[in-house]
């Protein structure tokens, strides 16, 4: 019984992964200063492997703490925003048949109750950050947000 709840429960969060990204999008990033250049720590690369992950340690998150938002502007026109994210973030992810969904930015991970929401000029973004095109001027944030 132990198992098929694990299995019912990770089918659960599946539903949930794929309907956020279809319907909301979820994503995430570290603020870059309006007007500056990202600082990038370490470039990046994704290996040929689905799965891409980071040197950094997977941070447990404290459901009573709060995650402060990641904020940042584009500084050119047609950037992609998951391109930018891994620019100014560390970031874990994985690749689908629609898409990219972020598992993890700057060692914070998803559970099974939150996940990065990504937003475009305020407004929750209507496409997945690897199919968004960002202009100059474009406010980009993501938002560790509980799972409703």
């Amino acid at each position: 019984m132990l198992n098929f709840k694990k299995l019912y429960s990770k089918f659960i969060m599946i539903v949930v992964i794929f309907l956020v990204l279809i319907g909301v999008n979820s994503l995430v990033a570290r603020f870059m200063p309006l007007g500056g250049k990202p600082e990038v720590d370490e470039e990046i690369q994704a290996p040929a492997e689905d799965v891409v992950t980071t040197s950094s340690p997977v941070m447990n998150v404290d459901v009573d703490t709060e995650i402060p938002p990641i904020t940042y502007e584009s500084q050119v026109d047609d950037q992609n925003a998951f391109k930018l994210l891994q620019e100014v973030a560390e970031v874990e992810y994985k690749e689908y048949d629609f898409g990219v969904f972020v598992e993890s930015i700057n060692g914070v991970k998803g559970d099974d109750e939150h996940f990065w929401a990504f937003y475009l000029n305020g407004e929750q973004a209507q496409a997945g950050a690897d199919q968004t095109i960002l202009q100059k001027g474009d406010k980009v944030e993501w938002r560790y947000e509980e799972i409703k």
